[in-house]
């Protein structure tokens, strides 16, 4: 079944991915497919990439010629002012949220191209100090947060990534006020790895999914012991196989 959206974990893999394929290239030119989504052309001494980024939806390398808009939009135009022959200096996912930011150049005169693949999406161009130059989709998060030209981009939003410990483990299974609940859905309620990485972290620790917190493992995975450890170690291992086994994806459609 093809993938509708990127999860944080899919974000987590494409940025690895990025990190070695197109850091320290520079933006040859950008296009845009249609009002959502755009390529960026990225070119060094030996290669060329194109990236595919889709407002709300994916990130990823492609190799696939699509049909490009044959007049540039008002929006493509001023990221080809602010990006073109610019030197990307790191793509990072911001904490562990479905948000990437690409910095072009470096000092007084860097650019950061912000993509949002969550709820309605946005691609939002900010200067040095993430301040919005211009951006897709202008909306109002609440009272305090409004995405606009001229506002900042709202930096105490993003959650960080932290790997769990023993404790903090621990502490979902006594800290539930539902004891009904699996050790899954109390774990997705408490972790950012979401529901497909918690599952195979529990059936490496020989842990069943659907086992409840009141069960035999559950209550034993509550007081710290060695099979928290094991679940903690799974997570952590997670982690390491996915920083090194994502650095070397290929481009996909």
């Amino acid at each position: 079944m093809p993938k509708n959206r990127f999860s944080a974990t899919d974000v987590r893999c494409m940025v690895l991915s990025l990190q070695a394929r197109v850091v320290g290239s520079r933006a040859a030119n950008v296009y845009d497919i249609n009002p959502k989504t755009y390529l960026i052309k990225f070119a060094n001494q030996d290669s060329k990439e194109l990236v595919l980024m889709e407002s709300g939806v994916r990130l990823h390398l492609t190799k696939f010629q699509r049909d490009k808009s044959a007049i540039p939009s008002g929006f493509t135009m001023k990221l080809r002012k602010h990006l073109r022959t610019r030197r990307l200096e790191s793509v990072e996912q911001m904490g562990m949220d479905r948000i990437v930011d690409f910095t072009f150049g470096s000092g007084e005169n860097a650019n950061h191209l912000i993509l949002e693949m969550y709820a309605q999406g946005n691609i939002i161009l900010t200067d040095k100090d993430y301040v919005i130059i211009c951006l897709l989709r202008t909306h109002k998060h609440d009272d305090t947060v409004n995405f606009s030209v001229g506002q900042a981009y709202p930096m105490s939003m993003i959650r960080p990534h932290i790997p769990p410990n023993v404790s903090q483990l621990a502490a979902v299974i006594t800290s539930a006020t539902n004891t009904a609940v699996s050790i899954k859905n109390a774990l997705n309620a408490n972790l950012d790895y979401g529901p497909q990485i918690i599952e195979h972290c529990l059936l490496k620790s020989n842990i069943r999914v659907n086992a409840k917190l009141t069960d035999a493992a559950c209550v034993e995975l509550g007081s710290g012991g060695s099979l928290c450890e094991k679940l903690c170690q799974s997570f952590l291992e997670f982690d390491a196989t996915l920083s090194r086994e994502c650095s070397s994806t290929e481009p996909i459609k």
